[in-house]
């Protein structure tokens, strides 16, 4: 209670750092308190941090579904999001020729005139007019052009079809637009994931589905602990893997891959790897065991290694 209020104080006062330092306090104390992650969200959002803001509010909905502020809040967390993607869709007209007069009415919100909805994208992004609709979020020209045979697989050049797009913005109208296909789940050739693994990877404390990590305490104890419980006792989140900040959204969004990174992704290891990761139980592999109060906590391996297997992913590194 003293964190959350004090934080509510520094947020009158438009102290958002103070605001939030104070928040996350509350949420490693209360983690399942519901207002604790409204505080949290609030401070990230005016941070300029939108995408974390949305996962703590959805964090917070779990704990309660009909919380009418944090639903509000999560409304106010999509519209900068919003705003990132649709500028970032402008992008691509200023740093080349629309392919086509259609691209033009796209961008304007008004669906496009000519039968080629699929054939043109933009040379250096790669991203088509359904791309661009979706990205800046004109639901009536998404829904016309998926009605006329518009193509929601095409991938611009950072293997991103306008159904990821569609999952990383998690815009309502946007969404519906899409009608039935808005189920479908592509595989991005170069994110190896899914819309919904986009997700699931901006929904940072929230574990889907849920894991325990092994835990050896100071008193010699081991604990399998759930998020919520490795939330108490070490004051951070657990998360299997790396996730979705504002800023690596905002890099991926409007970057191209260059020849270097289009052989990485190529590399059929990768691939081999992504399986591996998917279907892996890391936390059966891998635990937590004190060591010393100099120390601290070390990972060890809970079962034989060789050389070549694939052990966990943290940060990118496998």
């Amino acid at each position: 209670t003293f964190y959350s209020n004090r934080s509510a104080c520094y947020a009158a006062l438009e102290q958002w750092p103070q605001a939030l330092d104070d928040a996350t306090q509350c949420v490693k104390l209360r983690p399942d308190w519901s207002k604790a992650y409204f505080r949290r969200a609030l401070a990230l959002l005016k941070v300029g941090k939108a995408v974390e803001g949305r996962a703590m509010t959805d964090a917070g909905l779990l704990l309660e579904p009909e919380n009418r502020d944090l639903k509000e809040l999560r409304k106010a967390c999509i519209e900068p999001i919003c705003r990132d993607f649709a500028n970032a869709s402008m992008i691509d007209y200023k740093m080349d020729a629309a392919p086509s007069e259609d691209f033009k009415l796209v961008m304007k919100g008004r669906p496009p005139k000519g039968p080629e909805l699929n054939e043109k994208a933009f040379p250096q992004t790669q991203r088509t007019m359904m791309h661009v609709a979706v990205m800046m979020q004109h639901a009536k020209v998404v829904k016309d052009m998926i009605a006329r045979g518009g193509d929601i697989l095409k991938e611009d050049r950072m293997g991103l079809t306008a159904l990821h797009f569609n999952a990383l913005i998690q815009h309502d109208a946007t969404a519906a637009a899409f009608g039935d296909r808005v189920s479908e789940q592509p595989m991005s050739s170069t994110h190896n994931a899914t819309p919904q693994e986009m997700v699931e990877a901006t929904a940072y404390c929230v574990q889907s589905p849920p894991v325990k990590v092994k835990v050896a305490k100071e008193d010699g104890k081991v604990e399998a602990m759930d998020s919520l419980t490795f939330l108490k006792h070490f004051g951070v989140w657990y998360q299997r893997s790396v996730q979705l900040t504002d800023e690596y959204l905002r890099c991926m969004f409007s970057s191209v891959l260059d020849e270097e990174g289009a052989e990485l992704m190529a590399d059929p290891r990768k691939n081999e790897l992504t399986k591996l990761f998917k279907a892996s139980k890391e936390e059966e592999a891998l635990g937590l065991a004190f060591i010393s109060k100099e120390v601290g906590y070390g990972v060890f391996a809970l079962k034989p290694f060789k050389q070549g297997d694939y052990v966990c992913s943290y940060g990118g590194v496998l």
